[in-house]
């Protein structure tokens, strides 16, 4: 069986994330040794073709996908608005080349083969739940999609096969979409861009299955944390509660960050 990642990468006015897409793959190639195929625009082919000339080497497969609809989304603390292309995720199961695939975001810098630990498994879906901040809490907002809601899953990374289950729940995902400011309302959902991991948190509790999850934590670094370093196999934060170096695998929230990072990743 065929077996490996799949990435979307849709640049806008600031964030290269053609980009980081190249950097994650580079990592991936090193630390898990799988292919990975990338879903991208023209536009984005171009910008990061113009940076660096042999990125396709890189991965196994090159899926154009230009119509993408856009939304707006506030990055960062503060009240710099951006255009958000990212609701073609719902289409990871046709899209993908791989009978076993990791879906999975460019903004997570990979420093171990835990990931690797997924394949050839039991289960034909596994979704995220279990993350934390850098010192291992969990916030509330990753626990509940709201006060009186149903269970919170990431959408960041996702484990799955080719079949008829896997498909009826990114079918699901779909309709989600399509319905989503009434869903939110039924849901009591933040005001906000449609966001991935409600349509996953909304799809599972519809379709009423206990989605067997990713056995091991995944970290998260918010935008109070600062890169201060980045080797190949650690990264030094600054936190509101001091310094501390991470050997796991990160989600970083900061993507201005990461491209400040540009050949050290």
């Amino acid at each position: 069986m065929s077996q490996g990642f799949l990435v979307f990468a849709h640049d806008n006015e600031q964030i290269e994330y053609g980009l980081m897409a190249l950097y994650q793959a580079k990592r991936i190639k090193k630390f898990l040794n799988k292919p990975v195929s990338i879903v991208m625009d023209t536009l984005t082919q171009t910008n990061l073709t113009s940076k660096h000339a042999n990125w396709r080497d890189y991965f196994d497969q090159v899926i154009n996908r230009d119509s993408v609809a856009t939304q707006t989304k506030r990055y960062g603390a503060g009240d710099n608005q951006l255009t958000f292309h990212n609701l073609d995720r719902t289409d990871a199961f046709h899209l993908t080349p791989y009978d076993e695939t990791i879906l999975i975001d460019t903004d997570i810098i990979i420093q171990t083969s835990n990931l690797n630990k997924l394949w050839n498994n039991q289960e034909e879906l596994l979704v995220c739940d279990k993350c934390s901040t850098l010192y291992g809490n969990k916030e509330d907002e990753f626990k509940w999609v709201s006060d009186q809601g149903i269970k919170f899953y990431w959408a960041t990374v996702c484990y799955f096969k080719k079949t008829q289950y896997v498909e009826m729940f990114f079918n699901h995902c779909k309709w989600v979409k399509k319905n989503y400011r009434w869903l939110s309302y039924i849901h009591e959902l933040m005001a906000g861009p449609v966001r991935n991991d409600y349509i996953w948190s909304i799809a599972l509790h519809a379709l009423n299955h206990p989605a067997p999850t990713i056995p091991f934590n995944l970290k998260y670094s918010t935008y109070s944390d600062t890169i201060l370093e980045i080797s190949n196999d650690k990264i030094k934060f600054l936190t509101p509660n001091g310094v501390c170096k991470i050997a796991d695998d990160v989600h970083v929230f900061n993507k201005y960050q990461l491209l400040e990072f540009e050949g050290k990743l």
